[in-house]
C-alpha cells in the first residue's frame, strides 16, 4: 500500500501516479480527465466523490492484492458520470429530495453506461451499471443480465469489481454528504454497522475503509 492520503485534495496528484504507475494509455486517461473535469464544473462534490470513490476502491484492490486494478480505478472515477445529463440542483447536499427527483437521479446509471460505452470503455461501463445493484434499495443492471464482452473476461470479477465501487461509493458518501445519513461519522462502530447493514459480506474491506483518513 502506498502512503495513506489524508486529504481530498491530496487526491489529484494521487491520481497523475496511479496514471503512471499503472500505465494508462494517453487516450483512456484524456478521456477519464475529461468526465471528470466537466463533473467538477457541473458538481464541483462530485469530482471530489468521483476521486474518493476511485481512491478507496484501488485501495481495497492493493489492500486484496488483485493483479489488476484499472477497472477499480477506471469504475471508481467514472461510476457518477451520468450525473452530467441530471440537473446539478438535485445534487446539491442541503437539500431533501422528492421521490419524483430521486427517479430522476437513479436514471444516472443507464446515462453513465451509455456515456462510456461510446466512450469505447466497455468494461467501465458494465462495472458503473451494476454498482448500485448491491446498495439497499438496489437498482441498474442487474449482474444476473451483464453480459460480458469478452470470453477472456470473467464475470464473476466483474461483479466483484462493482461490489468493491459500491461498497467504496457508499463510504465516501456516508464521509463526506452532510445531511444524508443520519450517523455520527467519527463513531467508526456505528458507521461499521451501518455498512454491515448494506454490506453483510464485507466486513473485512469494511474494516480496512475504516482505517483510511478520508
Amino acid at each position: 500500500m502506498n502512503k495513506k492520503i489524508k486529504t481530498v485534495k491530496s487526491l489529484e496528484p494521487w491520481l497523475e501516479k496511479k496514471f503512471k504507475e499503472y500505465k494508462v494509455s494517453v487516450k483512456i486517461s484524456e478521456s477519464i480527465y475529461r468526465f471528470l473535469h466537466r463533473l467538477r464544473g457541473h458538481v464541483p462534490n462530485l469530482y471530489y466523490h468521483s476521486l474518493g470513490v476511485g481512491y478507496k476502491s484501488v485501495s481495497i484492490g492493493e489492500f486484496e492484492e488483485f493483479k489488476d486494478n484499472k477497472p477499480l480505478l477506471y469504475g471508481g472515477l467514472l461510476h457518477d458520470t451520468g450525473k452530467l445529463r441530471i440537473e446539478a440542483a438535485l445534487f446539491q447536499d442541503d437539500r431533501q429530495i422528492t421521490n419524483k427527483e430521486y427517479q430522476i437521479i437513479k436514471q444516472h446509471v443507464d446515462y453513465s453506461r451509455e456515456m462510456l460505452r461510446d466512450e469505447g470503455l466497455i468494461i467501465t461501463s458494465l462495472i458503473a451499471g451494476m454498482h448500485h445493484y448491491f446498495q439497499e434499495n438496489p437498482y441498474g443492471l442487474n449482474p444476473a443480465d451483464m453480459k460480458v464482452p469478452s470470453p477472456g473476461i470473467r464475470k464473476e470479477k466483474l461483479i466483484d469489481y462493482a461490489r468493491i465501487i459500491s461498497l467504496s461509493d457508499h463510504h465516501d458518501a456516508l464521509m463526506h454528504r452532510k445531511g444524508k445519513f443520519n450517523i455520527d461519522i467519527k463513531d467508526k462502530e456505528a458507521v461499521k454497522r451501518h455498512l454491515l447493514g448494506n454490506y453483510p459480506d464485507s466486513g473485512r474491506r469494511i474494516d480496512f475503509l475504516l482505517s483510511l483518513e478520508i
